[in-house]
């Protein structure tokens, strides 16, 4: 194993190690760079997004991928310094993961348990209507289910639609989350 110092070469050398991801795109949004991985077994259209800030912070990690829009609406917009440090959890916190060994730890571990859940997609006329993810949060591992709407977004339009047809059945299709992304090897 190489010796890294900082996110970038940790986790490029940790997704493409093995052959299970490789680099795609690397671009530059004003002080953030942005690199996306494919992954190249299992699910080939499952991708990461990474994004690290000027001085090396690691602001976000995103697992997505196209069958799972519900999962994909889920993922966290950026990372704070304290969101694995229980000692920082009060005060300011600035943006971005400091490359340390308490993150680096929590990470590792988010990327090597992969994901667990599923995710049920209801279509009425071949139309993506919503999703509901269930996913095992906390140290009990209790399953918690979110709802996301992909149309007829507003509440008081799907009240009045279920009145008018009510009978209409859904096509259900269910994805266990393992099977977009099982985690690296």
């Amino acid at each position: 194993m190489t010796n890294q110092n900082n996110w970038r070469d940790h986790l490029r050398n940790l997704l493409t190690q093995n052959g299970q991801f490789k680099l795609v795109d690397t671009t530059q949004e004003k002080q953030t760079t942005l690199e996306i991985y494919i992954q190249q077994s299992g699910d080939r259209e499952t991708q990461i997004n990474l994004g690290y800030s000027s001085n090396g912070r690691l602001i976000t990690l995103k697992i997505t991928n196209p069958k799972t829009p519900g999962h994909n609406a889920e993922q966290v917009e950026c990372f704070y310094d304290a969101d694995f440090d229980q000692s920082k959890k009060f005060g300011v916190s600035k943006i971005g993961l400091p490359y340390n060994e308490v993150n680096i730890s929590a990470i590792d571990r988010i990327l090597k348990s992969g994901l667990s859940g599923t995710e049920s997609k209801y279509f009425l006329k071949d139309k993506l209507q919503f999703s509901k993810v269930s996913k095992p949060i906390g140290d009990n591992q209790e399953f918690h289910t979110w709802t996301h709407y992909f149309s007829d977004k507003n509440f008081w339009v799907r009240l009045c639609k279920k009145l008018v047809t009510p009978g209409q059945a859904y096509f259900i299709e269910e994805i266990d989350l393992r099977t977009i992304f099982g985690g690296v090897k």
